[in-house]
């Protein structure tokens, strides 16, 4: 189940909050829509109590979504209190349609830093009338 919120309204940034019933935990989404010369982006940053965990940026287009940009933040080691950001490669950023409901944007990326290496798969989903979904 997710949550819809008009994507027009984005443009003075909204925070969405998210509490993880399980590990009693709390997740925070800060998204912004932001016009430039050249376009409409979409500014994500995501966090949680303790730390910032990624930021993205999304090029808003009449065909879809496509993921620019992929930082990950993480601690070099578990005595740590710095984190390091990562920029994350993008292999892939296709956008989705299930040709009824719902489009997106699914995408595939690397993260190579020192002795790190990883592979993640980030989708975002919208209603066709152009709400986001959570």
């Amino acid at each position: 189940m997710g949550y819809e919120y008009p994507a027009d309204s984005l443009t003075s940034g909204k925070l969405f909050t998210f509490k993880n019933k399980h590990a009693n935990e709390f997740n925070f989404v800060e998204q912004q829509l932001v016009r430039e010369n050249d376009g409409v982006y979409l500014l994500m940053e995501s966090y949680s109590l303790n730390e910032k965990t990624s930021s993205d940026k999304f090029r808003i287009t009449a065909n879809g979504i496509e993921h620019l940009e992929a930082y990950l933040y993480r601690q070099p080691d578990s005595l740590s209190d710095v984190f390091v950001k990562d920029k994350a490669e993008i292999l892939e950023s296709i956008n989705t349609d299930d040709g009824k409901k719902y489009s997106g944007s699914l995408t595939r990326m690397r993260i190579v830093s020192g002795n790190y290496l990883g592979n993640m798969t980030s989708r975002q989903t919208f209603l066709r009338e152009d709400k986001m979904i959570f």
